[in-house]
This record gives structure tokens, C-alpha cells and sequence, in this order.
């Protein structure tokens, strides 16, 4: 009998993590934003890196959005799949804060959570503007969390507008303009060979929030220039800058300003940065805007993050306090 009531207690333990059941005021929720921002600060410092190269901000918003993908985001993913390829090792530093919580909140809720702020601190590394995303909780968690066998599907790096356009409006409602916002996150972290086969980053200063993604992408100083990279007998096409060969696009960055629907199966397009022409739709139009303006685009780019952060849970969620 006492083994199956000590089984039991574990069990309603386990329950009351995942469920958020005694919901979250907005005391806990700001002690619990200080300690993830504590962690990131606290990241292990690899070889190579400098004290403020601080990974865990690109790391931690790349791993609310692929939670996201799917049906809902619910903390949980598969590292089969290589998409996430990466992802595990922000997943494992995030584990040890989120398995010494005293707070009950499930690891879908952490997760979103940890998104938030690591994209208000890179925000405010970049001296701008507040992003107001407002965090809700009451996501549950997958019953395996945080991994899970399911396959989910996500755009070709290879990919044209429509097909960027059409994944952002499947998977999370998204219009031009809100898959143009979500697209500038590329403005922190950068591509690792390991993981996706391209090397670099977008934007020289990669650990903040800013708008320089849509400054990099529409510089024609930039001398963007196709290049080919072979990784797995496979061949897949970028562009690098030939003034300065540490940033690059993808085809999908590159898409929301010029017309690569004549890529071929490996990403090669038939025109160049100048003869390009503008693509279908008005995300070039919203890449000038976002480049002229940073607030107007840190406004944009929380209204989307929420969005996506909410994604399959739009209804349930419940403010802290509430």
C-alpha cells in the first residue's frame, strides 16, 4: 500500500508540472524570467567564443519556434529529425533550471517563456525598443516530453516565396507581413555546418535584436553572389557576401526581396542579385519598411512571435494572475 500512494504522489506531482494546475502569478513569472536570463548569461563559454557571444539567445528563440512547429507547441522534439539538429544542447542546459523549479509550469509554458525572454534581453542588448509579447500559460506538454517521435515539416532552406508564404500561413495563420517580422529572428545566432551544412551568420552583430537582417538583405554593397556548398553528397546553393564573406542568406532570406521561383532542385537561380526580379506579393515592400524602421519592426516581429508562441492553443491560455 505505501509503495502505491508513494507511486501515486509522484504521479499527481508529475501532473501538476505539466498542467500549470495552480496557475501562475505574475511574481513567479518574473522570477522565473530573471533565472532563465541568469542562465543564459551563465552559459558555458566554448572554445572560440567571447563572454558576450551568447549563444543561448539564438538558441532558446530557434527552440520556441520548432516546438511550435506541428500541431501545437507542446515541449517536446525530435531529435531524429534534422531539422532540430542542435537543438539538444540548449534543450539540456534549459533541463537543469527548469528540473530546479519550485514553480509548477509545464515545459511547453517554460519553453515559450524562455523564448520570450531571451528575445527581450538580445532586444535589449541592441537598445531597442521593448518587444511587448505577452506570455500566457496552459500549454500541456507531450506525454513524452521534452522528446517526441513525431515528424514535422519545415521550409526548405532552398525554397521561394510562395513556398516560405505558404508554410507561415499553414502552420500559424501567418500573412506577408508577419512571415516578413518572424523571418528577421535570422538577425540572431548563425548557420553551423553540423547542423545545416551553411556556415556563418546573417548580421555582424548576431546576439541582438535589431533590424539589421533586412539592412544586410536589401545592401547591394553587400555584393550578394550565389554560391554552392556540398555536405552529405548533396549540393545546396546560398548567398554569400563577396565584400564580406562571414554573412550569408538562404534562399528563403533572399526570396522575401527577389524572385527565386526559377531555382532548380539544388537552389541554383537563373539570375543574379541585380537582374533578379522583385518577387509575387509585397514582403520586398515590408523588408524596405522593416529597414527604414527598427520599432516599427520590433512591433511587427512581437505581435508574430505571440502568435506563433500560442500556436494550436489559441483560447486556453490564461494571462498570469488571472
Amino acid at each position: 500500500m505505501a509503495k502505491f500512494q508513494n507511486l501515486f504522489c509522484i504521479a499527481i506531482a508529475l501532473l501538476a508540472r505539466n498542467l500549470t494546475v495552480n496557475g501562475l502569478n505574475t511574481v513567479e513569472v518574473t522570477d522565473l524570467r530573471a533565472q532563465i536570463r541568469q542562465m543564459i548569461i551563465d552559459e558555458p563559454i566554448e572554445e572560440g567564443r567571447q563572454a558576450n557571444d551568447q549563444v543561448m539567445i539564438a538558441g532558446l528563440v530557434r527552440l520556441s519556434f520548432h516546438d511550435c512547429v506541428g500541431p501545437q507547441c507542446d515541449g517536446c522534439i525530435n531529435h531524429d529529425n534534422a531539422e532540430n539538429a542542435g537543438l539538444q544542447v540548449y534543450i539540456d542546459r534549459a533541463e537543469i533550471l527548469y528540473n530546479s523549479l519550485q514553480v509548477a509550469i509545464s515545459r511547453a509554458d517554460f519553453w515559450a517563456l524562455a523564448g520570450v525572454e531571451a528575445v527581450t534581453f538580445a532586444a535589449e542588448k541592441a537598445n531597442s525598443p521593448h518587444p511587448d509579447i505577452q506570455f500566457r500559460y496552459g500549454r500541456l506538454s507531450c506525454q513524452t516530453s521534452p522528446i517526441t517521435t513525431d515528424l514535422h515539416t519545415f521550409p526548405s532552406s532552398l525554397g521561394d516565396t510562395d513556398h516560405v508564404l505558404q508554410f507561415f500561413q499553414n502552420q500559424f495563420n501567418f500573412d506577408a507581413k508577419e512571415t516578413t517580422a518572424i523571418l528577421g529572428a535570422h538577425t540572431l545566432g548563425n548557420a553551423h555546418r553540423q547542423n545545416s551544412g551553411f556556415v556563418h551568420p546573417w548580421v555582424t552583430r548576431k546576439h541582438q535584436l535589431d533590424n539589421a537582417f533586412y539592412s544586410e538583405l536589401q545592401d547591394a554593397t553587400n555584393g550578394w553572389n550565389q554560391r554552392s556548398i556540398r555536405q552529405g553528397g548533396v549540393t545546396r546553393w546560398f548567398w554569400e557576401s563577396t565584400t564580406n564573406p562571414q554573412l550569408l542568406m538562404l534562399n528563403t532570406d533572399m526570396c522575401l526581396i527577389k524572385d527565386m521561383s526559377s531555382a532548380d532542385a539544388e537552389g541554383m537561380v537563373n539570375c543574379d542579385y541585380n537582374s533578379c526580379p522583385t518577387p509575387p506579393g509585397v514582403t520586398d515592400a515590408w523588408v524596405t519598411s522593416f529597414a527604414i524602421d527598427n520599432a516599427l519592426w520590433i512591433t511587427e516581429f512581437a505581435a508574430a512571435f505571440e502568435k506563433m508562441i500560442e500556436s494550436g492553443w489559441t483560447g486556453q491560455l490564461s494571462l498570469p494572475g488571472k
